[in-house]
């Protein structure tokens, strides 16, 4: 029983407590419930404040616009145009002024674009400018050709006169007309875009008016000044642009003529002048020709007192010492192309010896070229011919045929002694020394079938026979190269890969070599001398070698002589 008296208590303490938290609890909420319901009183009381004030501060300005609005309506009133505003809530001012932003927001958009549609304005005029030149130019150049054609006579071409200041004022007219009707075109689109943008700006105003509850200050239009009508841009610009064509004319014709005042005409009138290209080119071209004819000339030309320079007097000089103090010798030469000659101690005469059979060979074959002689006919070889020094006929036996041709082959590549004899016989002792004579030569067969010879005798057999060979084809060819295989070629100069034709003497203390030397320019050279017993072969290569600078140190002075001549 006592038990659950104690729990019966327990229970009754355990509600009495969960009653008194509750209570605590109800009672902390009222509390906070009590607060917040003033704080709310509160704040309601200042928002009903603040809508007090600010209703009279929009009360106010409401007033003071519709003060403001009625003076406005009453100029309206005078052009026609009924406003009515009354707006209720202010929120609804606020989209309504970003409406009207957006609205003004495309109508400068819509100026950007008459900006740019002006831009490409002057493009286009830029353009026609440009065309408007290329076409004077296309006429120019159309005029200068038929100019050409006419006028070539004088070796001026002259074409039409240009007056500048007519170019300018014709220039200056298109351009005004080009700009003053694009700049129409573009002013009337213009305009009614700002009819457009206006209409739809007041429709929008009427509309913002209705719904706000206060009315909002008419914002200006402002409008773009301009200076004058058709022209979007300063006159300045206009100016410059103007200023610049006309430059730009005169340069072109500057540029591509030559102007030459009239003296005739006091210089009011210019007359241009067109340089043929074509014509200078080839007066050019004939001047280098001409030049091209008096150097080749000048090369071509005989030796004359311009080729004699200080340095050649000076080599001869030493030349003529050198050959005195060291060989008992004639010398003479004489360059091919010039006739340029160099002569030592040529008052001497030489007996001949073998040096002659070369005017057999000339005298045969150039009978044979005019068909006076049969190369081919024969000659009987017998005891008679029984001269000593033969290689060729030793090897023949007494009664034997042999060729007139074989005979000239044996007298100059081998110096046969008896083929010389047979040949003399078949001629005819006076008639080759007739023939001799004819040439020029003085000396020739004098005394026997050898006779004697000078350095000017042996340089016209050899001129002689250099014409030959150069005038007659086959049979020149076949009597060069019995002179080119003749033995004891000392006038070669195998260093230089220069060759030489030639035909030498001997007999006791004489020996002599004559021939040409086919150097750059080939020259004829002619020693003689009384060396045969000493060392002919070095002799003759000596005094070739000496020959050879001087003929090299002449031909160097006349190139260098008309080149001279070609540069004037």
């Amino acid at each position: 029983m006592a038990v659950k008296k104690n729990t019966s208590n327990m229970k009754k303490k355990k509600a009495n407590y969960n009653t008194k938290k509750t209570t605590k609890h109800l009672n902390k909420n009222n509390k906070a419930v009590k607060k917040n319901s003033s704080n709310k009183k509160k704040n309601i009381g200042k928002d009903i404040d603040n809508r007090k004030k600010s209703y009279a501060t929009s009360k106010k300005k409401s007033t003071t616009y519709k003060n403001k609005s009625n003076v406005k309506q009453k100029k309206v009133a005078k052009k026609g145009i009924k406003r009515s505003v009354a707006t209720k809530k202010i929120d609804n001012s606020i989209s309504n002024v970003e409406l009207l932003d957006k609205i003004l927001e495309e109508s400068r958009l819509k100026k950007e674009n008459r900006k740019k549609a002006v831009a490409h304005k002057n493009q286009v005029k830029s353009k026609v400018v440009i065309d408007l030149l290329k076409k004077e130019e296309e006429n120019k150049t159309i005029t200068e050709e038929k100019s050409l054609k006419v006028e070539k006579k004088d070796d001026l071409i002259i074409t039409k006169e240009i007056d500048l200041a007519d170019l300018a004022d014709y220039l200056t007219r298109e351009s005004q007309i080009i700009e003053q009707s694009i700049d129409e075109e573009i002013d009337a689109k213009g305009d009614k875009e700002d009819l457009v943008i206006t209409k739809f700006e007041k429709k929008n105003k009427r509309e913002i008016e209705k719904k706000s509850s206060f009315k909002p200050h008419k914002a200006k239009q402002v409008k773009q000044k301009r200076v004058g009508k058709g022209l979007p841009f300063k006159l300045e610009t206009l100016f410059g642009l103007i200023a610049f064509i006309i430059v730009l004319g005169v340069i072109i014709a500057i540029g591509t003529k030559t102007f030459v005042v009239d003296d005739n005409k006091s210089g009011a009138q210019i007359k241009k002048i067109f340089v043929d290209k074509k014509e200078l080119a080839k007066q050019e071209e004939k001047e280098r020709k001409e030049k091209e004819k008096r150097f080749e000339e000048c090369l071509g030309a005989q030796s004359n007192d311009n080729d004699t320079s200080e340095e050649i007097k000076n080599y001869i000089n030493d030349l003529n010492n050198y050959f005195s103090s060291k060989y008992r010798v004639s010398i003479r030469y004489v360059e091919l192309n010039h006739n340029y000659q160099y002569s030592y101690n040529t008052d001497k005469d030489y007996y001949a010896a073998s040096t002659i059979k070369a005017l057999d060979g000339l005298y045969i074959y150039s009978k044979a070229a005019a068909g006076e002689i049969n190369l081919d006919d024969t000659m009987t070889y017998t005891s008679k011919y029984n001269l000593a020094s033969s290689f060729y006929m030793t090897k023949h036996k007494y009664g034997d045929e042999i060729t007139i041709r074989d005979l000239v082959r044996y007298a100059i590549t081998r110096s046969d002694n008896r083929a010389h004899q047979m040949l003399v016989d078949y001629i005819g002792f006076n008639k080759l020394k007739e023939y001799g004579m004819s040439l020029g030569a003085t000396r020739t067969l004098i005394g026997d079938i050898f006779g004697s010879i000078n350095v000017d005798d042996a340089i016209i057999y050899w001129q002689e026979i250099n014409r030959f060979i150069i005038n007659n084809g086959d049979l020149g060819e076949e009597l060069k190269s019995y002179f080119k295989e003749a033995d004891q070629n000392f006038l070669s100069v195998p260093e230089e890969n220069v060759i030489a034709i030639h035909k030498y003497g001997e007999y006791e203390s004489y020996y002599h070599d004559i021939g040409i030397v086919y150097a750059e320019s080939p020259y004829i050279i002619a020693i003689l001398s009384t060396e045969g017993r000493n060392q002919y072969d070095a002799m003759i290569k000596d005094i070739n070698s000496k020959i050879y600078e001087l003929n090299e140190l002449y031909n160097n002075n006349r190139n260098e002589y008309c080149e001279s001549i070609k540069a004037k």
